[in-house]
């Protein structure tokens, strides 16, 4: 019988899961609800185990094709007769993200694809306190990719460009810097931007009198 053995876990930790060939699945770049002023009351305290925080992380633009990219990397494996296939799902803290996408995979697994092995879920950080906002988010990004490639909301404003990138600097004071991508073949580029300049700002932020969005192209 094959076995599925899916690993949620926060990279902030330093205790990273280790397996043979795991399908790895980064959800970093889905909206994380202890960064979202509408919901941080709320759903900080929470985790990926408690439906609201679930249906935030699973709502945001992304969040499907993610899962359903995981999916089809699984089904690959069984079709290659392994007997043990592992899913590490990842983000900073290893309390939301990833703890509801690891959820949504077994789910998938278990109801809508009827897999008669058995599936394992095991969160490995779930448990800890929230991390504090400097260790936490320093150079964490807030990179919403839309999906399918057509336009991106972000700071209330509609941008007509194929994909949009709003990385957050998590300062005090908020300072934030929109990329617009012309080109899916040049995200890879405009990310390293982003995180470039993201960490940057965070070791040498202006202080409040900028504190307005930048833009680049």
């Amino acid at each position: 019988m094959t076995t599925i053995s899916i690993t949620s876990y926060g990279t902030s930790h330093n205790d990273n899961p280790a397996a043979p060939d795991p399908v790895a699945v980064d959800t970093t770049l889905l909206h994380n609800p202890p960064d979202a002023p509408s919901a941080r009351a709320d759903l900080t305290q929470k985790t990926g185990r408690d439906i609201e925080v679930a249906r935030y992380v699973m709502a945001a633009p992304g969040a499907d094709h993610l899962v359903e990219t995981a999916m089809q990397q699984i089904r690959d494996r069984l079709a290659r007769d392994r007997r043990q296939v592992d899913v590490h799902v990842s983000c900073f803290d290893g309390r939301a993200r990833s703890v509801a996408v690891a959820l949504e995979l077994a789910f998938r697994l278990r109801v809508l694809h009827a897999f008669d092995g058995e599936v394992h879920v095991t969160h490995r950080h779930v448990n800890r306190p929230v991390l504090p906002q400097p260790q936490r988010l320093k150079g964490d990004l807030s990179m919403r990719i839309p999906t399918p490639a057509t336009t991106a909301q972000y700071d209330g404003d509609t941008t007509a460009v194929e994909v949009a990138l709003l990385a957050v600097a998590q300062c005090p004071h908020g300072h934030n810097i929109a990329f617009t991508v012309p080109d899916y073949e040049d995200l890879d580029y405009y990310q390293q931007k982003c995180t470039t300049w993201a960490l940057a700002h965070a070791d040498d932020c202006p202080g409040p009198t900028s504190a307005t969005a930048e833009s680049e192209r």
